[in-house]
């Protein structure tokens, strides 16, 4: 009874940690303590019950979390739930049960947790939400991530955890205290360090920032699913994009160096085929002095693409960027799992997948970074365009599917992680919300237009590079030492419990 109490704490705890239905923006301290239960219940079991337990917190937990997508698809919220719900597993499977040493599980905790989340990320692609996007809101908190991605703000939070639970476990022992000592300076020296190494590149990216800015305005038309694909609304939608954009121009006073952002799909179809708004659409960019990206459904030596087109102030197209990470069941459906597709009902688009990451220069020679959407949830799709040291990067969605504004909040959690990790501004520009912008640091810049409203919103983006972060340099190395260290840790305590197995038997 005890277990299942501490189980269901520690599930309703992780979910209350993200957008939820009762509080939209999520309750980030909460993420603070939703693993401590957990941690209770692990202790001194079995591998096999620790399988069992894994599996329950995680179905308990990630159901919960992602229990919007029912409305959308029965189907697709059970494979997503189950496919989520590895890292529970992996985590209590990499559980330290067998470690004496309480000093050692005061690392080795956290680490697995990295460890299991790390390792759901490379078996999904990339699509997850790690504990540390729970935190997205706090920027003193998420500065961890320029060294360690997302990941190390989800061993920070594990590791205070941990120093709870194992100071509760050594109760009446004489290195309590210091224990307790060794925790807590130890997550002071982490947050502390951050804010040292952060200050010389807050005072660089000041003095570096100069009159000259690049304004880029977000259209937000607030389009409902069911009349996305409506073929009897298509130049309703249009002509909707077009006035929006009038306005933006007009309230933002934009000029031929600015740029405007349509969202994902903003036209259905091929908008290069299109012999009735592509003039319209050209000749407005020309009239209007003002560069417009644009998310069209291309058509592109005979396969379909879900892409971003570059269109000029001088009204010429000039590039294109073609989504790279589709998400599987819902843009296409993988390879050998067309019965699982055709089972739940899911899968009834058929994109392919683009090969460049989106890096895209305006006439003025000023250049940006286009993700799409779900590619949000890919650090390394930052860390490769932060190579040619963009301005900002753009995140185009469409999130008119989305039935709940808890879902709009919680996708948009991983914006400013992206900045932080990347070191360089992001504006995010959605068809009905969360439509955002983010500075380097993970702070929010402007104003955000209110969810489910169609409305416009301008921001200023300082004419400055991406700054160097050591996480865009190096990646997921911080989660690979986690890995590595769990898994020698592991060998070495089978390998210490073999040899005393034998001295015993001898």
């Amino acid at each position: 009874m005890i277990t299942a109490a501490l189980l269901v704490c520690s599930a309703v705890l992780f979910y209350f940690s993200f957008p939820n239905v009762l509080c939209v923006k999520g309750a980030p301290l909460c993420a603070w303590g939703c693993v401590l239960p957990f941690l209770f219940v692990l202790d001194g079991r079995r591998m096999r019950d620790r399988f069992l337990l894994g599996l329950v917190w995680a179905m308990l937990s990630y159901g919960m979390l992602v229990w919007w997508l029912i409305p959308v698809s029965k189907g697709g919220w059970a494979i997503f739930v189950l496919a989520l719900s590895m890292q529970g597993v992996f985590f209590a499977l990499l559980f330290p049960s067998a470690v004496r040493s309480w000093t050692g599980k005061l690392f080795l905790i956290p680490c697995a947790w990295v460890a299991s989340e790390w390792g759901r990320t490379l078996m999904l692609g990339g699509f997850s939400w790690s504990l540390g996007y729970s935190q997205a809101s706090l920027p003193e908190v998420i500065q961890v991530a320029s060294i360690g991605g997302v990941y190390a703000v989800a061993w920070v939070l594990v590791f205070f955890q941990t120093s709870v639970y194992v100071v509760a476990r050594t109760r009446g022992q004489k290195n309590r205290l210091w224990l307790w000592g060794v925790a807590v300076v130890a997550l002071i020296v982490v947050c502390g360090a951050m804010r040292i190494i952060l200050a010389p590149r807050a005072m660089v990216a000041a003095t570096k920032r100069v009159e000259n800015v690049m304004r880029v305005a977000t259209i937000q038309p607030n389009i409902s699913r069911e009349d996305k694909v409506r073929e009897d609304l298509y130049d309703v939608h249009a002509l909707k994009h077009m006035t929006m954009t009038k306005k933006a121009v007009m309230a933002g006073w934009l000029g031929g160096a600015d740029l405007v952002v349509w969202p994902e799909t903003a036209f259905t179809d091929d908008i290069l085929t299109d012999m009735q708004w592509r003039p319209r659409l050209e000749a407005a960019a020309r009239s209007m002095g003002v560069n417009i990206l644009v998310g069209s459904a291309l058509l592109w030596d005979g396969r379909d693409f879900n892409s971003a087109i570059l269109l000029s102030s001088r009204g010429d197209w000039k590039s294109v960027y073609h989504k790279m990470r589709l998400v599987p069941f819902s843009e296409f459906v993988p390879k050998g799992a067309e019965g699982v597709a055709a089972l739940f009902h899911i899968g009834q688009y058929h994109f392919s997948a683009g090969v460049r990451p989106g890096s895209m220069v305006l006439p003025g020679g000023k250049a940006f970074g286009v993700v799409i959407c779900s590619e949000e949830f890919y650090p390394e799709m930052f860390q490769h365009l932060a190579v040619a040291k963009p301005q900002f990067t753009v995140i185009m969605l469409n999130d008119g599917w989305f039935a709940r504004r808890e879902a709009l909040y919680l996708h948009a959690l991983a914006a400013p992680l992206r900045a932080v990790e990347s070191g360089m501004p992001v504006v995010r520009a959605a068809n009905t919300g969360l439509t955002c912008a983010f500075d380097a640091y993970g702070r929010r810049v402007g104003r955000s237009p209110e969810v489910g409203r169609a409305d416009v919103a301008v921001y200023d983006m300082p004419a400055v590079g991406a700054l160097c972060t050591f996480y865009a340099k190096y990646a997921d190395v911080f989660a690979l030492m986690c890995f590595v260290f769990v898994i020698m840790m592991r060998l070495f305590i089978q390998l210490h419990r073999s040899k005393t197995e034998t001295s015993h038997a001898d």
